[in-house]
């Protein structure tokens, strides 16, 4: 691969072929590179080593080339985690709808957001803010992002245990249904007056 996307590849290692063979392996083996992360690699190296800028990286350097980046799951810098939050307050206050670019930023706000108001300078609430960042880019990195809550009215297929989908209706004689009664007729007759 380096032969034929570099200019130097061959005259920086062509006597020593097998030995950088070996550390390029070497240094894909301490990083856990896995076919996944090393099509990965390929794919930021070509398109890095384009042109006049046709480069041959060290093993080191390929194999940091195959980790997984936040970049390769949509999740934005620290900056702009920041500035999307500062929007999104923004728009909330002027009663828009607020879209995310990546959910880490949904989580970020609703758990920092407020603090942007209540902290004494934007640099605190900075300092506040990539601790916060930094948490949940390692959650995403590692695949274990909570599951999304959803918005009341919402439901879902299944979401009665089994055990309570067959729960029958309460007799109409017992002290507890005909309590459900009574508030269920006040409850109309509440309604009836607004109307």
């Amino acid at each position: 691969m380096f032969v034929a996307y570099t200019n130097d590849f061959a005259g920086k290692y062509s006597d020593h072929f097998e030995t950088m063979a070996a550390e390029y392996a070497t240094r894909l083996v301490v990083h856990r590179v896995n076919r996944e992360a090393m099509a990965r690699g390929i794919e930021r190296f070509k398109k890095q080593c384009h042109g006049a800028n046709k480069w041959t990286p060290n093993p080191e350097e390929f194999a940091r080339m195959c980790i997984l980046q936040p970049e390769d799951l949509g999740i934005p810098s620290f900056d702009n985690a920041v500035i999307e939050i500062e929007r999104a307050r923004i728009a909330s206050r002027q009663g828009k709808q607020v879209e995310y670019t990546h959910r880490i930023v949904r989580l970020m706000d609703a758990r920092i957001g407020a603090n942007l108001y209540t902290a004494p300078s934007r640099k605190d609430f900075l300092a506040m803010a990539k601790p916060e960042y930094t948490h949940w880019v390692s959650v995403a990195m590692a695949g274990q992002l909570p599951p999304e809550r959803l918005a009341i009215g919402h439901t879902i297929e299944n979401e009665l245990p089994a055990h309570l989908k067959n729960v029958k209706a309460l007799d109409d004689d017992t002290p507890l249904s005909r309590r459900l009664k009574s508030l269920r007729e006040a409850a109309q007759d509440r309604r009836g007056d607004e109307k």
